[in-house]
């Protein structure tokens, strides 16, 4: 089986070792692992205190990416001509990252918040789905912990399969009921989703009030 990683935590979090056992796990069965896009706080396995996880990386997976638009984010330093320290990544988009899921026969998520037990279910997670179409349907969903960052990050990876033509269900948390409160980056937010209409959007009070709208995702990712 031909699988795709997308790691959004950084490799201080216990997270992201899971996600290095787990690819081991899988080699030893004789899966491939195609691509492991690092996201979001994932780009820190540039670092040079992380070259353990690095080394790994280049062991277990064809080809190793970080997102252009959180390398710059998080203020990754790259050599003068914008390529990476280490031969070994790559410098790419989200487009990749979302061909290369539509290519695999699965996309696997390890993120900095760990996604609720209960949304873990095949059926929406896309654990055990034939090769997808090439049009899928995603579900973001926005962690209890989220913070400026974190909703930059759901915004731009809404808006990137948006323009890919793939079905996108944003699961917000539900604010107060007085938008004056809301903050300018959760109107920022939605504003711009609505804009560009970037798919569906819905507002959770809970983890458990997401798992009916889950239901017909191919793939669920928490950010």
């Amino acid at each position: 089986m031909h699988y795709t990683l997308l790691i959004s935590c950084s490799p201080d979090n216990k997270q992201h070792q899971y996600a290095v056992d787990y690819a081991r796990h899988r080699d030893e069965l004789g899966d491939a692992l195609g691509m492991v896009f690092f996201y979001g706080e994932g780009v820190d396995i540039l670092q040079d205190l992380h070259q353990k996880h690095q080394r790994a990386w280049t062991e277990l997976a064809e080809k190793l990416c970080l997102c252009s638009g959180s390398v710059a984010q998080q203020n990754i330093h790259l050599l003068s001509d914008g390529s990476c320290p280490n031969p070994h990544y790559e410098i790419a988009g989200l487009g990749e990252w979302i061909r290369a899921t539509l290519d695999s026969d699965q996309m696997i998520h390890f993120g900095q918040h760990k996604t609720p037990r209960e949304l873990t279910r095949p059926e929406a997670t896309g654990f055990e789905k034939a090769r997808p179409p090439s049009k899928a349907r995603f579900a973001l969903i926005e962690s209890s912990q989220s913070d400026e960052k974190n909703l930059h990050y759901l915004t731009n990876m809404a808006l990137a399969l948006s323009c890919f033509d793939q079905e996108v269900h944003v699961l917000f948390r539900k604010r107060g009921e007085d938008s004056s409160q809301h903050s300018p980056e959760f109107k920022s937010a939605l504003n711009t989703l609505h804009s560009y209409g970037a798919g569906q959007m819905s507002f959770i009070q809970s983890d458990a009030d997401a798992i009916e709208l889950l239901k017909p995702a191919d793939y669920v990712i928490t950010l």
